[in-house]
């Protein structure tokens, strides 16, 4: 019946970090109590079926339904919760998590990766942003119309969530290999780490740059209506909403990057 008021009594009790493992051990005593209840609803029927059927009763029915029933109702409760805490453990098993951080990049909690879009910006979660240059310029597609942040918009061709437990060399290895899992030997460069807050989300962003030779790589239906931009081209459409926002923060450090790697080039 207090569901609701007992799983929120001890959301606010505690930090944000760990709202949601609080909340699934309240949801878990509420699941426990429904199923003592359950077993009590059916043992007080049986006794009142008994009692106006059979009047007086017999001591075998006083027997079964006051020193049997009992005992039996607590234990097949016992175990009924045992095998839900079962069944619930198997699921977590194959459930992905992604860390909660703090702006410093420490993990200070976890959350399921499929609830964390649900979350918005209570919760700072690490991503990785791949950005690739060539010839001088920058490769750039369109975003997922699925992204939870700036649909549509176009930004750099790889973004992920870094997975709990997983190292950052991990994440941006399993991020290459799924986005242009043909190419071998790409060693992208860590660039910059910086906090990215508005009222969609809340990140703190590891950007990596992979400069490439031979681009033919990029030719993949994965990156949905991709081409290369050069600076000229990318600075007439700043500020105008056709860039995702953390693609128009992070511009101007890759343009200087890209300079750079390219003026050492040609000396």
């Amino acid at each position: 019946m207090h569901k609701r008021r007992f799983i929120n009594y001890f959301l606010r009790q505690i930090g944000a970090c760990k709202k949601r493992l609080y909340a699934q051990g309240a949801e878990a005593a509420v699941v426990s109590a429904r199923i003592v209840l359950i077993f009590g609803i059916l043992h007080f029927i049986i006794i009142s079926i008994t009692v106006i059927l059979q009047s007086p009763l017999s001591k075998t029915s006083l027997f079964v339904l006051y020193k049997i029933l009992p005992p039996t109702v607590f234990i097949m409760s016992i175990l009924f919760n045992q095998v839900a805490i079962r069944f619930f453990n198997h699921l977590m098993a194959h459930t992905e998590y992604v860390p909660i951080v703090n702006t410093k990049g420490d993990v200070i909690g976890k959350t399921p990766a499929i609830e964390a879009i649900n979350y918005k910006n209570t919760y700072i979660n690490p991503v990785i942003r791949i950005a690739v240059s060539t010839h001088g310029m920058l490769f750039l597609c369109d975003r997922p119309s699925t992204a939870i942040l700036d649909k549509n918009k176009v930004d750099v061709p790889m973004e992920c969530y870094l997975r709990y437990g997983e190292s950052l060399a991990e994440g941006v290895n399993r991020l290459i290999s799924n986005a242009i899992p043909q190419a071998k030997d790409i060693k992208p460069e860590f660039n910059i780490v910086y906090h990215f807050e508005n009222e969609v989300t809340n990140r703190l962003i590891y950007l990596f740059i992979i400069d490439l030779e031979d681009d033919s790589v990029l030719c993949t239906p994965r990156f949905k209506n991709s081409k290369l931009w050069n600076f000229k081209q990318i600075e007439e459409n700043l500020g105008k909403g056709f860039f995702s926002c953390c693609f128009e923060d992070e511009y101007e450090h890759l343009k200087n990057v890209i300079y750079i790697r390219e003026k050492y080039k040609e000396s």
